[in-house]
């Protein structure tokens, strides 16, 4: 093997990660943006409970409520989604690591190189 084709091959890899982080770096943002609008859509329970002890005008109504509790499941969720979009991120980053990987060798053994 001559340095040619070492420098080829490492070109080759360099160029595979970096198309394997733009996949996972959106695949993230996708998965993230799914996940939040699915949260904000939960948390329409806990705006609907906190309008209605607003408007009732009733401050001691606020701590018979399960707010708390609600935003605490939602602050749970959250996380997990947001742990969920990670691996989602890193998932589809290997994925398109070994898939590019193996694209642009195959490309480079048709040219001959």
């Amino acid at each position: 093997m001559s340095a040619a084709d070492t420098r080829a091959w490492l070109g080759r890899v360099l160029l595979s990660v970096l198309l394997a982080l733009t996949i996972g770096v959106l695949a993230y943002l996708l998965a993230r943006a799914i996940t939040t609008g699915y949260v904000l859509y939960q948390q329409q329970q806990l705006f609907q409970e906190l309008g209605g002890v607003l408007q009732g005008g009733d401050i001691e109504a606020l701590a018979s409520s399960n707010l708390r509790t609600l935003r605490q499941r939602i602050e749970a969720l959250n996380a997990y989604y947001a742990w969920l979009s990670v691996q989602i991120g890193f998932g589809a980053a290997a994925l398109g690591a070994v898939g590019s990987y193996l694209w642009l060798e195959r490309e480079a053994a048709r040219a001959g190189e």
